[in-house]
Order: C-alpha cells, then structure tokens, then sequence
C-alpha cells in the first residue's frame, strides 16, 4: 500500500466566509479551489495554500434541511469549530480498502456509506477516497486516489523567528496559548477553534532539515 503526499487538513467551521477571509488576512494564501458545494457531503468548502500545506476550509451546508444528517454535520454538532481530518494522496485506494480489511478496520466513501465490498473506480466513477473511521485511527484520514478525480489535533508549521511571528499574530488579535524556546502554540480561541503550532524545530533528517 503507497500512501503519497499530503494532500489536504480540513478545518471544520460554522462560519465558512469569516474563515476563509481570515485565512486570507492573516497568512495571504493562495486560493485554488474557490468556495464550492459537494452534493453528496452536503458540505461547502474551498482549498487553500498555507506555506506547502493545503487547508480546506469547510462547512456543513446550512441550507439544506438535511445538512445534520451527514457525517461533516453530526461532526459540527458534536465539536463546533475544529480540525476535522487529514488526507493523503495514495497510488491505489483499492489497495488501502484491502489492506484495512485485513486490519480489520472499517472503511467509508462519500457521504460516510461504509466500503463494505471492494471498491470498483475508474473515469465513470468519481469517488475515489476512502475514508478511516477516526476511533480506529485516532482521527479521520482520507486516502485519496488523483488518477480519476478532479482536482488530529494540530497542524504545525515551521517559521523562521518566533518573536517577530508573536509580534504579527499579536498584531491580529491572535494569542499565545504557550511557549518556549524553538515552539509558539496559538490560542484556539482566536483562530477560529483550531490549534496551530509554530516551530522553528527541525525534524532531524527530516525535509526541513537544514543542518
């Protein structure tokens, strides 16, 4: 099973718009996918570019009546503004479906219908994720297949000093929930109910790695 790149956090929202124009004040990020609506997710979203990682911001979609009735709307009844999932472009989704079952972990497509029988996908079939459930894998991950489709608890981000990335969230009305010498943690509070952490950490031989 090759699991590829990251491809996208989702940062679950009740309010969409104030969210995506937060993004864009704060860090003037490159949007690539504008404001969108998926029938069958009964969600509204839009991508965005944060440094090399992708957010999708994201909310249910309010005006349909049945909105709470999907996974993404029981998931913001239950938690509110918060980091929903994380998903990673894989080479074969097939094989990620066979390899959970011999885990024995169960598996979802769109909409949260369970992949309860192998899935069959190609240019006539537009879903090609699965889906993890998130008490099996401590939070949701998609695995998505890119060949046919169009296209947690914190996200980190590495920064280069972290007085001056203070001063500018200070700046903003962003507070520090904590510190220390190589690590800055924002309130959650004032970033739209998600954690972010701010590093000038190196993972050693990691890609960041500069020494």
């Amino acid at each position: 099973m090759a699991v590829g790149k990251l491809f996208h956090i989702i940062h679950m929202t009740g309010q969409l718009n104030e969210l995506e124009a937060w993004y864009d004040d704060v860090f003037a990020v490159k949007v690539f996918m504008p404001h969108s609506y998926m029938p069958g997710e009964r969600r509204d979203a839009s991508l965005v570019l944060l440094g090399d990682t992708v957010i999708e911001p994201l909310a249910p979609a309010f005006s349909e009546p049945d909105w709470s009735q999907f996974p993404l709307g029981r998931f913001y009844n239950r938690f509110g503004d918060h980091w929903h999932s994380i998903a990673y472009y894989a080479d074969d989704t097939v094989d990620v479906w066979r390899t959970a079952q011999k885990l024995g972990l169960r598996t979802y497509g769109e909409g949260g219908k369970p992949l309860t029988e192998e899935p069959v996908w190609d240019e006539q079939h537009a879903n090609t994720s699965v889906f993890t459930h998130p008490k099996e894998t401590f939070t949701q991950i998609e695995f998505f297949d890119p060949r046919f489709g169009d296209s947690h608890h914190a996200a980190a981000f590495k920064v280069q000093n972290l007085d001056d990335t203070e001063a500018y969230f200070t700046g903003k009305g962003i507070r520090t929930a904590g510190r220390d010498d190589q690590t800055l943690i924002t309130d959650p509070k004032t970033t739209f109910g998600v954690p972010f952490r701010w590093t000038t950490w190196d993972v050693p031989g990691g890609p960041r790695d500069t020494k």
